[in-house]
């Protein structure tokens, strides 16, 4: 599944930014306790960004960098 190919596990604080249209859809069921985050609080397990192009990348990276759990 998607979920598995993305490594999105039970109990992940999740983001997932820009999302095409219905791409919750497509991802499925989260594993149990899985939550996304509407907001960028705290730190994030999984960070999925949907960019319109390396620039729009660019200037985005190095804020969601930092609150991704390493």
């Amino acid at each position: 599944s998607l979920i598995e190919k993305l490594g999105i596990k039970d109990s992940m604080r999740i983001a997932i930014i820009n999302q095409p249209n219905n791409y919750k859809k497509d991802l499925g069921k989260l594993p149990d306790n899985t939550t996304i985050e509407k907001k960028l609080n705290g730190s994030l397990d999984f960070i999925q960004y949907f960019s319109a192009g390396k620039k729009d990348l660019e200037t985005v990276f190095s804020d969601l960098k930092k609150i991704h759990k390493t």
